[in-house]
């Protein structure tokens, strides 16, 4: 089988076009002109024109007609930000084999190189589906010079700023309208020839509308073609002019001129919509536009019983007849945007109206691993940004999005989200919740490098929590979080390197966190604290040349890691922590230049960080800590002139930096492989 031959395989999640392409009426010379654009001129196209026009069904239309020229396919649907949108669509493709990278821009970054690799062995086709807004066309045109190489890119958007070559996507013409109308609808007793046309000039030929009409006299056996001119006429509605250009067709003005249309024929529509229908149309609309698996939308509208889900998917088919909805293969749903808009302006939302919906959402993205909880993010985002941020009980909810953002390495949104709760708690007067969002936004921002953002969030947080502290002494929860706040200040003056200023905090956190523990001995949370509270402090001391300090906070912190590991021998964090301490301690005195008190603290730290690869080989922290304890005792070992027993370490070190590689693709962890595999040769040359 030749090169040519190899048939096309998907590599995102979506595997067809979202729309069918056996819908199509006419378009032909279009699909030509967009095959010629791609194979002569440019490996970049933007489909756009008004919303409903036909876009998404052109593009694919191409994938149908032109997909066999291509050895790889990928439909990406757009919600509002490409680098994950591109993310979710296929990291989980196994021809890419992505490693399990947290860290959104380093995934993304690896993602492209992968299909670097993917076009150099033949071409591949990406769309980019269903950008709404000039905002969303230059987010994904920013990453233009990054799109992957031997990759043709064909993106759908109502909106052309000139960062892509354009073909603009008008009506359909009078006999393709007619075509169009007749698939879903047959005359009845009276209509004529004369009244189907001047419905369709009514509508502007538009194929959203024109598809509609007709699917909803369809189900509407009281109707006909003159009723339903009446009725358009009786709205106020003459006609959308089929002559506008597209480069006017998607303004503002003719956009909402175009979803008054749409707006009156679903006034029609809904009267054979029953209310559980009616309930799940709008919940629908309340989410991001793109395909909705049917399991998902069982798990968030509550249908998980078995009659339930019955009635879901009853309903689902019923608003698909009507034209409210899209099928998709392998049991998925789509809206429309612009019925979108249509529905939230006739059934607006509110957070009563929404509750159900993201009581579900928030404790699936608190409860569930990453990987499990990515795909609801963009339904928590939706939902949230349609609320407009704006209803207080939406505070912890928008604070558990920001921290899954945050996990992904997507500040811009992780930061948005925290603000705003943020805000809701400063508008409903709750200063502990605020001080914690102050602190959380100095974490992001400590993160992304911005110091003096979060010195300004930390110190913010500080004064809340004295505040609060000083008028409430007996309140626990002021003082942990007064404690918190000082433990965050000491780490930014640590990160400057102001010791002094950073060891004060440290001590007063330690204080405060020593009276916490002391009241509630049997706190986890309270003795897992205090022990991070013994770690800082022995960083702070190590650093300042102060070993016998710091060596006394160490064995404090390992000692209270010891008793948190034997209340909870299965938990994976403490035993991480654990062998952390006796790696530090190791370290110390390493430093301190007592070499023969370092090998028990390293061998303590090796059998731990080995249970935990054992128990679980994907845990990555567990990885990281097993690589470079093996390569740091192999060295101690072989500087005692014990090469039995350090030269095993090293290759087992290699072996587990190659895998930390494989998984994490981090610069640090390519350049300690290689340190690692230079030192092992040394010695083996040497021994």
């Amino acid at each position: 089988m030749t090169p040519s031959e190899i048939p096309a395989v998907f590599i995102s999640e979506i595997k067809s076009a979202p729309l069918a392409a056996k819908k199509i009426i006419g378009r032909r010379e279009e699909l030509e002109k967009i095959a010629r654009h791609l194979e002569q001129e440019d490996n970049l196209l933007l489909l756009n024109g008004m919303g409903g026009v036909g876009k998404t069904t052109l593009a694919g239309f191409y994938l149908q007609e032109y997909g066999h020229r291509y050895r790889y396919l990928a439909w990406v649907p757009y919600t509002g930000h490409f680098r994950g949108d591109l993310l979710r669509a296929l990291r989980r493709s196994r021809l890419l084999n992505m490693p399990d990278i947290a860290n959104e821009e380093e995934a993304f970054g690896l993602l492209l190189e992968k299909l670097d690799e993917l076009g150099a062995t033949g071409p591949g086709l990406l769309v980019v589906d269903n950008l709404n807004t000039e905002a969303q066309v230059e987010d994904v045109a920013q990453y233009k010079r990054r799109l992957p190489q031997g990759w043709k890119v064909l993106l759908t958007a109502r909106a052309n700023i000139g960062a892509f070559p354009g073909h603009e996507i008008g009506v359909l013409d009078e006999a393709e309208a007619a075509e169009l109308f007749r698939r879903y609808y047959h005359f009845r007793a009276g209509d004529t020839e004369a009244q189907l046309h001047e419905l369709l000039r009514r509508v502007g030929r538009h194929t959203l509308a024109v598809e509609l009409l007709a699917r909803t006299l369809a189900e509407q056996p009281q109707r006909n073609l003159a009723g339903l001119i009446t009725h358009l006429a009786g709205c106020g509605l003459t006609g959308l002019d089929t002559h506008t250009g597209v480069t006017t067709a998607h303004s503002r003005e003719q956009r909402v001129l175009l979803e008054h249309y749409i707006a009156a024929i679903f006034e029609v529509n809904i009267e054979s919509l029953g209310p559980e229908a009616r309930a799940t149309l709008a919940a629908l609309s309340w989410m991001p536009v793109q395909p909705h698996p049917f399991g998902r939308l069982c798990r968030l509208l509550d249908a998980g019983a078995d009659d339930a889900a019955d009635r879901l998917a009853g309903q689902l088919r019923h608003l698909t007849r009507n034209g409210l909805l899209e099928q998709q293969p392998d049991a998925e749903w789509t809206l429309h945007p612009v019925l979108q808009a249509v529905i939230r302006g006739k059934w607006p939302a509110s957070y009563d109206a929404c509750a159900a919906l993201l009581a579900v959402l928030k404790s699936d993205l608190d409860t569930l691993p990453l990987p499990e909880a990515l795909p609801l993010l963009p339904y928590a985002d939706a939902v949230c940004t349609y609320l407009k941020l704006g209803a207080p009980r939406l505070a912890r909810l928008c604070w558990t999005i920001s921290d899954r953002y945050s996990d992904i390495g997507n500040f811009p949104d992780a930061d948005r989200f925290i603000e705003a709760a943020n805000r809701m708690y400063r508008e409903a007067g709750d200063r502990r919740n605020m001080a914690a969002t102050f602190q959380h936004t100095g974490d992001l921002s400590l993160s992304q490098g911005r110091i003096a953002h979060a010195l300004e969030c930390f110190s913010k947080g500080n004064a809340l929590c004295e505040t609060g502290y000083s008028e409430q002494p007996e309140s626990d929860d002021w003082k942990n979080g007064l404690a918190i706040s000082y433990e965050r200040l000491g780490a930014i003056f640590q990160a400057q390197g102001k010791f002094e200023e950073a060891l004060g905090y440290f001590e007063k956190d330690m204080k405060l966190t020593e009276e916490l523990y002391a009241s509630n001995p049997h706190s986890e949370n309270l003795k897992n604290g205090l022990a991070i509270s013994y770690e800082k402090l022995g960083d702070i001391f190590q650093v300042q040349g102060k070993f016998e300090e710091a060596l006394g906070y160490f064995e404090k912190r390992a000692q209270l890691g010891e008793e948190l590991h034997a209340s909870n021998p299965r938990s994976e964090s403490l035993k991480n922590g654990l062998a952390i301490s006796f790696y530090k301690i190791a370290g110390l005195y390493l430093a301190w230049n007592k070499p023969p008190e370092a090998v028990v603290p390293y061998e303590k730290c090796l059998l731990l960080a080995r249970g935990v690869h054992e128990n679980n080989p994907l845990n990555v922290t567990g990885l990281y800590i097993l690589a470079f304890s093996c390569k740091d005792l192999g060295d101690l070992y072989l500087s005692q002139q014990r090469p039995a027993k350090g030269l095993p370490l090293l290759r087992e070190a290699v072996g587990y930096f190659e895998d930390l590689c494989a998984r994490t693709g981090l610069e640090a962890h390519k350049n300690a492989l290689e340190k690692t595999r230079q030192r092992l040769r040394e010695v083996e040359r040497t021994f």
